[in-house]
């Protein structure tokens, strides 16, 4: 057998190693070039002995290279991940108002969501309840210009508010009585003609849209309960006699409740609205109660009805001057007629809680508004340190009149 010169064997082991490298670098390189291990084997090939270094270099080189690559692509995008997180949170389901307290809310339970108000009482003064949001009193203007950049001047109320239309509102939300709400809460909140009794004792008629209630007072000698006006038994928290029994009018005046039974006493009956002393004095008067006189005759009291339009005070029958327990305004005191008609005793006194005396009543102003003489009034351009009072509007069947409320009374 020939042996083989030296420089041929060489040139057989470098092939060798050169097929070995090319096998390895698939498994080792960049996965994105397949075709860099034929390139370094060619070159390992041609270069001879010196090219298993650079081979083995080189894979390892491309290798760490796309590991390192790899990974900080996995990083970027995992961070990425993290930092992307666009979930917007809306109202919270509640189906009561303890599943709003955390947040200071009442629950909508039409709806089934925790809003910040559903009547004026949630809101501190002078802030009044617009679209279930506690809203300060808004501005008078003319134009929009005259409003803050988030605000647009309402046309038909001379307003800066929220909003006036859906326009108004961004990102997705709906106007609901000027204030921009999820459009969850925009939708009916009770059925058209339904009723209920307001906080403020009004009745509330829901709107024929269904997106709330429009207030209205009940005649005088009525008052709401049970979602409709009822006429009134007696005045409100008085007491009086139903023979010789003593009673107290309820806080609603639709029902009267035995207090005592003066019969149970000897000696003793029902005057005035308590047990006194059946017996008397030639010449004591008093009343039985608030249409019925009664006079000593012969140790004994003798009754006296007083005719219609009539009322008892001190003993005598006197002409009335107003309907038993209707209510009024003395500017912007609520003026009540007492028991008997013969009189009318103060009432609230609306301006200490920031409101308007209308039909016997303190309403909550509308925003914008302002109360000057007991009158809902705005300030007069027309009439030098005047107001012009105005109709609400937005309570049906409550007017306040014309004229100006200026100093010296209203005119």
């Amino acid at each position: 057998m020939m042996s083989q010169h030296p420089s041929i064997r060489r040139r057989g082991i470098a092939v060798l190693v050169g097929l070995f490298v090319a096998l390895a670098l698939p498994a080792c390189g960049s996965e994105d070039k397949p075709d860099d291990g034929k390139a370094k084997a060619d070159a390992v090939v041609s270069d001879g002995g010196g090219g298993s270094d650079s081979g083995s270099d080189g894979g390892s080189d491309s290798g760490s290279d796309s590991s390192s690559s790899s990974s900080d692509s996995a990083g970027d995008s995992g961070s990425s991940d993290a930092t992307t997180d666009t979930t917007t949170t809306g109202p919270t389901p509640c189906q009561s108002d303890k599943q709003c307290i955390a947040e200071d809310q009442v629950c909508n339970t039409t709806a089934g969501l925790c809003v910040d108000c559903l009547a004026d009482t949630d809101c501190p003064a002078p802030n009044a309840c617009k679209g279930f949001s506690c809203v300060p009193p808004a501005a008078t203007c003319q134009s929009s210009k005259e409003c803050s950049p988030e605000q647009v001047c309402h046309k038909g109320a001379g307003l800066c508010v929220e909003c006036e239309t859906d326009d108004d509102c961004l990102g997705g939300k709906a106007c609901l009585e000027t204030v921009c709400v999820d459009p969850k809460l925009a939708g009916k909140v009770c059925t058209a003609g339904e009723t209920r009794c307001e906080a403020d004792g009004q009745l509330g008629v829901c709107k024929a849209d269904g997106t709330g209630f429009s207030a209205t007072a009940c005649p005088s000698g009525q008052v709401c309960s049970g979602g409709a006006c009822q006429a009134q038994v007696c005045v409100p928290g008085t007491k009086g006699c139903d023979g010789d029994k003593v009673t107290q009018c309820a806080a609603d005046g639709l029902s009267l409740a035995t207090l005592e039974d003066c019969g149970a006493t000897a000696g003793s009956t029902c005057l005035g609205g308590s047990c006194q002393s059946a017996s008397c004095s030639a010449g004591d008067k008093s009343c039985k109660d608030a249409a019925t006189a009664v006079v000593c005759a012969g140790g004994a009291w003798k009754e006296q009805s007083c005719g219609a339009g009539e009322g008892c005070v001190q003993g005598a029958c006197t002409k009335q001057v107003c309907t038993p327990g209707a209510k009024s305004c003395i500017g912007a005191q609520v003026a009540v007629c007492n028991a008997s008609g013969t009189a009318q005793e103060p009432g609230e006194d609306c301006d200490t809680s920031g409101k308007a005396c209308i039909a016997g009543a303190c309403v909550a102003q509308q925003s914008g508004f302002a109360s000057h003489g007991g009158f809902v009034a705005l300030p007069d351009t027309a009439a030098a340190g005047g107001y012009r009072v105005i109709d609400q509007g937005f309570r049906s069947g409550m007017s306040c009149g014309g004229g100006y409320c200026q100093t010296g009374g209203f005119r």
